[in-house]
């Protein structure tokens, strides 16, 4: 499986809590703001929350096949809304960049409605507070709302009528302002995956605050889908080690998570470390990875470019690269943090 990111030459669709088809994950991180900011700071309503994309509203058929999404897309290409520009214009190839070059846009892999990807955000809530997330920038709009952050969740007829829409390569479950384990339906969702034609399901975790209870049955309902061809990956979010992951992911209880990370492989489940280096944990970059080993987990090494020239937590070496481990085969992308791209890792 291809880790489906922004950068590797497509858009992967995504559902978000309230119920929009967006056509990607960036634009979703802006959601819930009235407008959109253009290159010259003028604000203009923002289409991507236009009623004609809600999936309360219309089927996923209906939106990606409707000539206002196609056109939508295809507007992008000349677009000069400042976020779209920023992260995925060709003037910023290599670094940020989904369309690295103007004739990609006349690519089929560019069009949503041929993409075999989709991205879910089921819910707006998480117990983490850690300060690079979409999240942690919402809260700081003056607009925000405080009841938000806490109450959606994407309806369960949302889910079947997305996930019924075709014979999916990759589901990612991946929340832009919240963790995929407080969604209100995880359970029924994963039940209602086993009857779905999905060839990968992948979930990214890196809160904790469930009960023992609600673990035992995540973990049963991952081994039933595993053990049925559905190809699970759970992707655990550890930034360092008991003494260093809570000061990024500020809440997290390293006891919970680790002892949930471990029980997923030892079911047969494909579980993945996911560590980003910080200038607090990059000595303990090895000792980790050992960890994986020990503990028969894959490790990602995920270099981000979210620091600013003078954060005290950026890392002090800047030469990580991405490193991705499994089954003690080592796989590095070749290019150092400050040229890296997330280019995507490739799990069988």
């Amino acid at each position: 499986m291809i880790y489906p990111k922004c950068y590797n030459g497509s858009i992967t669709p995504l559902v978000t809590a309230d119920g929009f088809l967006q056509p990607c994950c960036l634009v979703s991180m802006m959601n819930y703001m009235p407008y959109q900011k253009l290159m010259n700071e003028e604000k203009v309503t923002n289409i991507f929350t236009d009623p004609d994309f809600s999936l309360y509203n219309k089927t996923y058929s209906e939106i990606i096949n409707s000539k206002k999404w196609n056109d939508m897309i295809v507007g992008l290409k000349h677009t000069t809304i400042k976020s779209c520009v920023y992260h995925c214009s060709s003037s910023n190839a290599p670094r940020n960049s989904s369309v690295n070059a103007t004739e990609d846009w006349s690519d089929t892999r560019v069009l949503t409605k041929d993409n075999d990807y989709i991205q879910l955000e089921t819910s707006s809530r998480c117990t983490l507070e850690c300060p690079y997330c979409a999240r942690a920038t919402y809260k700081t709009r003056k607009d925000a709302d405080p009841n938000w952050l806490n109450k959606l969740d994407v309806s369960l007829d949302i889910i079947k009528d997305v996930l019924s829409f075709k014979h999916w390569k990759g589901v990612v479950d991946c929340g832009v302002h919240s963790d995929p384990i407080f969604y209100k339906y995880y359970h029924e969702m994963l039940d209602i995956m086993l009857g779905m034609m999905i060839h990968n399901y992948r979930v990214s975790i890196a809160a904790t605050g469930r009960t023992n209870e609600w673990w035992n049955e995540t973990q049963q309902l991952w081994k039933h889908l595993n053990d049925s061809g559905i190809n699970v990956v759970v992707v655990w979010g550890i930034d360092g080690l008991e003494d260093t992951s809570s000061l990024h992911r500020i809440g997290q209880d390293w006891n919970e998570i680790t002892t949930q990370m471990k029980i997923a492989a030892k079911n047969g489940v494909n579980s993945v470390w996911q560590f980003i280096p910080m200038s607090f944990n990059e000595q303990q970059i090895d000792e980790a990875k050992q960890l994986a080993r020990d503990w028969n987990v894959g490790f990602h090494l995920k270099p981000s470019d979210r620091f600013g020239p003078n954060d005290p937590n950026k890392p002090n070496d800047n030469l990580h690269y991405e490193i991705h481990i499994e089954n003690g085969v080592t796989h590095e992308n070749n290019k150092p943090r400050e040229e890296w791209i997330d280019a995507g890792v490739h799990i069988q």
